[in-house]
């Protein structure tokens, strides 16, 4: 998995698991969750939150990217060096 790669499928974790402004948390009965979302995925996948943080902004701008111009997701691998050839 390229870097590209790595920092969207966070990003995208990120986006997926954060909660909304002022929503309480949905646990079961005696549940606990500790940390941020962001701290919680940067500890899983070793890195640091502000990364996280800036995975998901670059996740929210290659989706509509993608959509405006389809295939673009293929054209930043490439870019990348996820496809060598």
């Amino acid at each position: 998995m390229t870097e590209s790669e790595r920092a969207y499928a966070v990003g995208k974790k990120y986006e997926a698991q954060k909660k909304a402004v002022g929503r309480p948390e949905k646990l079961a009965q005696n549940a606990l969750v500790k940390g941020t979302t962001e701290k919680r995925l940067a500890e899983k996948h070793g890195m640091d939150e502000s990364t996280v943080k800036r995975a998901a902004e670059f996740a929210r701008g290659v989706d509509p990217l993608d959509e405006a111009v389809p295939g673009m997701k293929s054209a930043l691998e490439e870019v990348s060096g996820a496809h060598h050839p």
